[in-house]
């Protein structure tokens, strides 16, 4: 992380911008795939249907109670509202309590749609933040 010290152990998801760890999250859902099927009935058969694979979608991550000492997802989400879209690769990495590396997941043009902040404190030089989404075409 772009940080002097380590996230407080709780934070045990890192997310990496384009390969650049930028801040720790406690939380992270909605890792969803799911693909539509459209249904096909066969004539004279009754007792059987195809299931025709359709569409893939990919649900919207969600980062949540995170922290970082950059302003790197605020700003990245305010050119977002502004109508710069950057798409850029998101790797979400799980780490253990010695902080090693359990799980990667890595996602494609990736960009936030949502920033949700949290209560300002001037005794921390870490922005803490309640969550962020981000939209993804795949992992």
């Amino acid at each position: 992380m772009n940080s002097n010290a380590d996230p407080h152990p709780s934070f045990r998801f890192a997310v990496e911008i384009d390969g650049i760890e930028e801040a720790g999250f406690t939380e992270v859902s909605s890792i969803n795939i799911q693909t539509e099927v459209e249904e096909q009935k066969e004539g004279g058969v009754n007792n059987f249907v195809y299931k025709l694979p359709k569409q893939t979608k990919y649900d919207d991550i969600k980062l949540k109670r995170g922290m970082t000492n950059s302003s790197v997802f605020y700003d990245w989400y305010m050119d977002v509202v502004n109508g710069k879209i950057t798409p850029r690769d998101v790797a979400i990495v799980l780490y253990d309590i010695k902080r090693e590396e359990v799980r990667r997941w890595t996602f494609q043009k990736a960009f936030p749609v949502k920033w949700t902040g949290s209560d300002l404190n001037a005794t921390s030089n870490n922005i803490y933040f309640e969550s962020v989404d981000l939209v993804h075409s795949g992992f």
